[in-house]
């Protein structure tokens, strides 16, 4: 699901790339040059490989990315098109949905109350909660 939210927001499979490569620290395969399926399926495959609190620190960079994006106006006039709030709207609903009590404001990923849990070792076993071939887990 992330990676078509950040699709949604505007983002093209090169720079989703960069994105995910930056913060898991891997670097981009040389051989995929192509956005589909090519370089799409090397970001969905790295989300699926990574540790489930990794997840939480590409949101972060996906959500500082589209922060620098400038906020434009749509195929209308009168619509305002902002990148970062779309990412923010769509990930916060995707967690309310189901039942992650974490929130993106801004560029940041905090609980809901608003105290900011970023584990570096998980206590017990996460469980998947991410749709299949998305890579996003959380203590149960």
């Amino acid at each position: 699901m992330l990676v078509d939210i950040a699709y949604q927001a505007g983002l093209s499979p090169t720079s989703l790339r960069n994105i995910v490569c930056h913060m898991l620290f891997r670097a981009p395969d040389g051989s995929n040059w192509t956005g589909f399926p090519n370089i799409d399926g090397e970001v969905r495959s790295l989300l699926v490989d990574c540790a489930w609190f990794e997840v939480y620190d590409v949101i972060e960079a996906i959500a500082a990315h589209l922060a620098t994006q400038q906020v434009t106006f749509g195929p209308h006039s009168n619509v305002v098109q902002n990148p970062l709030a779309a990412f923010a709207n769509v990930v916060n609903r995707y967690f309310r949905r189901r039942g992650i009590g974490w929130q993106l404001e801004q560029d940041r990923v905090s609980w809901c109350g608003g105290v900011r849990i970023r584990p570096e070792r998980p206590s017990h076993p996460p469980r998947r909660v991410w749709a299949a071939g998305n890579s996003h887990e959380r203590t149960a």
